[in-house]
């Protein structure tokens, strides 16, 4: 009696013995396909960012109507005010997030300010180039610093029959370089100005604005009866050695794969 009570203890132990051992072979297997996988992981967490990234680039410099391009320290901005392509524009962004949302698991997207206002930034002297609203009258430039000038070059097809500025004194270290050009009429001026006060540019007795507030903000709003054609161009200072470049928000896009812990997001580059 007593030898099988024996034994059967001894089978109770060995079986626990084996399932403890199988239960730690298994959680080993795991942990190493763990570290074989996850590199893999991180690759397509990679390469499904990169992939919206290269998707949004496209929709913005294709269908939005705005031109980028950077010159050494120059960055400069060319649209429409207000902009004709908003509806094209708005609608590609829609599709292209009602694509992703059916069919694209491990993506993440937040577009209402890239559709709406379409901000652009200027790293990594981190200036924002963005929209009251896209396809509105007023685009607004938002520097981190005072260090940088403006170039504006507005092309309008009616009148320009006057232009007042009202130019407050101070630490003039800001550069405006203004330039309309009307159907007839035109007005052309170099502006010094203290950018810890606020300056405007009146044209047609304020049918159109140039201000800049303080810190540097500019904004430029056209309340003409026609569109016109601006643009704007920041003029950034420091060593070139800066490359500067001009990317979307990085509060838009992530691609994660939650198994795994990863996520990967981003500004997205533009130029």
């Amino acid at each position: 009696m007593k030898k099988g009570i024996v034994f059967t203890i001894g089978l109770a132990l060995l079986a626990l013995t084996v399932l403890t051992l199988a239960t730690t072979m298994l959680l080993y297997r795991q942990s190493m396909q763990d570290l074989v996988y996850a590199p893999s992981a991180m690759e397509r967490a990679y390469n499904t960012f990169h992939s919206a990234a290269d998707d949004l680039k496209d929709i913005v410099l294709q269908a939005s109507g705005v031109a980028v391009t950077v010159d050494g320290n120059d960055i400069t901005f060319t649209e429409t005010i207000p902009n004709p392509n908003v509806l094209a524009y708005q609608t590609s962004i829609d599709l292209y997030a009602n694509f992703i949302s059916s069919n694209v698991d491990n993506l993440e997207l937040d577009l209402n300010h890239l559709r709406n206002t379409l901000t652009f930034v200027t790293l990594p002297q981190n200036v924002s180039y963005t929209h009251n609203t896209f396809g509105g009258k007023t685009i607004y430039v938002l520097p981190s610093t005072t260090n940088l000038n403006y170039s504006l070059s507005l092309q309008a097809s009616e009148n320009v029959s006057n232009c007042t500025y009202d130019i407050p004194p101070g630490d003039n270290t800001m550069a405006v370089y203004f330039e309309i050009t009307g159907n007839p009429g035109s007005c052309t001026q170099t502006l010094l100005i203290d950018p810890s006060t606020s300056s405007s540019i009146y044209i047609n007795e304020g049918s159109m604005t140039v201000s800049i507030t303080p810190g540097g903000r500019l904004s430029v709003q056209s309340n003409l009866v026609s569109s016109i054609n601006l643009t704007t161009t920041l003029h950034l200072a420091g060593q070139p050695n800066n490359n500067p470049g001009v990317y979307l928000p990085d509060d838009m896009l992530t691609a994660s794969l939650s198994d795994y812990g990863m996520e990967k997001r981003g500004y997205v580059k533009i130029a």
